[in-house]
């Protein structure tokens, strides 16, 4: 099994690590490290959302990605239609 350096610590680690077992960096092995999990959208927009956002689990900062379009699935979704409703709550609680 070949080792490569942390890109933290510089310890060396298994390519398919998913954290560092000193410095608890997640996917040590991977140079360029872009988060972890998957996020996709659609080219095609509606009322300036996307029409499908797909994403999951954490970006480079390891926040939570956040889907917000028409049609959106994730850990952390927001839709148009979410989006207008918390405003007409908002509009209504400040009468």
């Amino acid at each position: 099994m070949a080792l490569f350096p942390c890109h933290e610590c510089k310890k060396s680690v298994s390519k398919n690590a998913r954290s560092c077992p000193g410095c608890r960096a997640p996917f040590p092995a991977k140079q360029n490290l872009k988060g972890s999990g998957f996020e996709w959208k659609s080219q095609k927009t509606l009322y300036g959302f996307p029409l499908i956002y797909i994403a999951f689990d954490r970006d480079e900062k390891e926040k939570l990605r956040i889907t917000k379009g028409i049609i959106a699935i994730g850990q952390l979704a927001i839709t148009s239609k979410e989006k207008i409703f918390v405003k007409k709550m908002l509009l209504i609680s400040n009468r």
